[in-house]
């Protein structure tokens, strides 16, 4: 609008001091009329001044409601991001959060088999330290109860054979009669029983 008011305030004003001008020279415009002429282009310079003051203002409104306008939206894009940023960061804190709580239970669940596994091995190597400390006890009962039997079949012999010996001294004092011969045979008889035996029981006991 402004570029259309210039041009016909331009030639309005032409028009106006043309005017003057041939008047003045013609001498036939009176001091009313130029009074007029002069009010009237103040008027018309003050209306154009008004129009490019008021012109010049609402310019520089849309330009400040553009820029008011394009600042709003920059702030609106930058919350946006920051809010997409934002929302970003927390679902991957989130998604590591639960990550880290996978490995930790994964972790976890891990050490629970080794202990058990750990416990069982033990509890494993226990129950077999007890069986083989029962076979070795109850071996060495074994090997004892051998041993006492063994002794006592040994003081069983050592016996019949002092008894045999003191039978045998009691028999060299009886006089040489055929009761006493027949003693001395009995005795000799007894005397290799008794020796085969013990033979006998000591390669028992051997085997």
């Amino acid at each position: 609008m402004k570029k259309k008011l210039l041009p016909i305030c331009a030639m309005a004003l032409l028009s106006v001091g043309y005017s003057s001008v041939a008047s003045a020279s013609t001498g036939t415009m009176t001091k009313e009329e130029v009074a007029q002429v002069q009010q009237d282009t103040t008027k018309k310079e003050a209306a154009m001044q008004e129009q490019q003051k008021q012109d010049k203002m609402k310019k520089e409104a849309v330009v400040q409601e553009q820029q008011k306008q394009d600042q709003m939206k920059k702030e609106a894009v930058v919350q946006e991001q920051q809010k997409q940023d934002q929302m970003k960061k927390e679902a991957a804190m989130q998604e590591q959060q639960k990550q880290d709580k996978m490995k930790k239970e994964g972790i976890q669940e891990q050490q629970k088999q080794d202990q058990m596994k750990k416990e069982a091995a033990v509890q494993e190597q226990q129950k077999q330290d007890k069986m083989k400390k029962e076979a070795a006890v109850q071996e060495q009962q074994k090997q004892d109860k051998m041993k006492k039997e063994g002794i006592q079949e040994q003081q069983k012999q050592d016996q019949m054979k002092k008894e045999a010996a003191v039978q045998a001294t009691k028999g060299e004092k009886l006089p040489n009669t055929a009761s006493n011969s027949i003693t001395m045979m009995t005795l000799s008889a007894c005397l290799v029983a008794l020796g085969s035996l013990f033979g006998f029981t000591r390669r028992k006991i051997k085997a």
